[in-house]
């Protein structure tokens, strides 16, 4: 029984020294998935911006197209007139 039992504290220090000698691997990948997610954080935002200046610009133009259309039809009635 003591021969298992010192079987298994050894084998449970090799397992505690190998999941040690991972962690630096850990620790960097850690690291890099943090900083993926801080990019990809602001690159929603900056897309969000993108999208409302886009639509902005869209709604300038549908305006300069009612407001040049209405001066067409009412250029087109004052000459008819």
């Amino acid at each position: 029984m003591s021969k298992d039992k010192d079987g298994l504290l050894v084998s449970n220090a090799s397992l505690a020294e190998y999941n040690l000698s991972l962690e630096p691997r850990l620790i960097s990948a850690r690291q890099q998935l943090a900083d993926v997610y801080s990019k990809a954080v602001e690159l929603q935002k900056q897309h969000e911006r993108n999208m409302m200046r886009i639509g902005l610009h869209l709604l300038l133009l549908s305006i300069r197209m009612c407001l040049v259309s209405d001066f067409g039809n009412r250029a087109h009635i004052f000459e008819s007139s």
